[in-house]
C-alpha cells in the first residue's frame, strides 16, 4: 500500500499548502506592505486571519491554481487505477488457488487465461457504459 502512496506522490507532486500556510503568507505580505501607523489595524486583521474557525473556505483558490504550472494527473484516475488493480488481481489469484486443488497444471493455466479474457471484456464494457452514463 505504501508503494501506491509513493507512486501517487510522484505522479501528482507535493501536496498543496495548507490553509494555515496560505493565511500566514497573506498575513506576512500585508504586514510588509503596511505602514507603521496602521500596525494596530493590521494586528486586529491578523488575529482574524489566523483564526481558522472563523474562516470560510473557498473551493477555488486563484493563488493555489497559479502556483503550479506543472501538469497534474487527475486524482480520480489514480484512485480508479488502484481500485481496478485491486479488483482485477483478486479474482485471478482466487481462481488459480481454487483450480490448483485439482492438481492439473493445464486446467489452472487455461482457467486463468479464460478468466483474464473474460475479466478484461467485463471491465472494458463496464468502463464504457460508466463513461457513457456520465456524459
Amino acid at each position: 500500500m505504501a508503494c501506491f502512496l509513493v507512486l501517487k506522490r510522484l505522479l501528482l507532486g507535493p501536496s498543496p499548502p495548507s490553509t494555515q500556510d496560505r493565511l500566514r503568507k497573506r498575513l506576512e505580505q500585508r504586514q510588509l506592505l503596511s505602514d507603521e501607523g496602521e500596525s494596530s489595524l493590521q494586528n486586529g486583521q491578523s488575529r482574524r486571519l489566523l483564526d481558522l474557525e472563523a474562516q470560510t473556505y473557498d473551493t477555488f483558490d486563484d493563488n493555489a491554481s497559479n502556483a503550479s504550472t506543472r501538469s497534474r494527473i487527475n486524482p480520480r484516475i489514480i484512485s480508479d487505477a488502484i481500485l481496478g488493480l485491486s479488483d482485477g488481481l483478486t479474482v485471478p489469484f482466487a481462481l488459480s488457488a481454487g483450480l490448483s486443488a485439482l492438481g492439473n497444471t493445464k486446467v489452472v493455466v487455461l482457467g486463468g487465461l479464460a478468466e483474464l479474457a473474460a475479466g478484461a471484456i467485463s471491465m472494458g464494457l463496464g468502463g464504457y457504459v460508466g463513461a457513457k452514463s456520465e456524459m
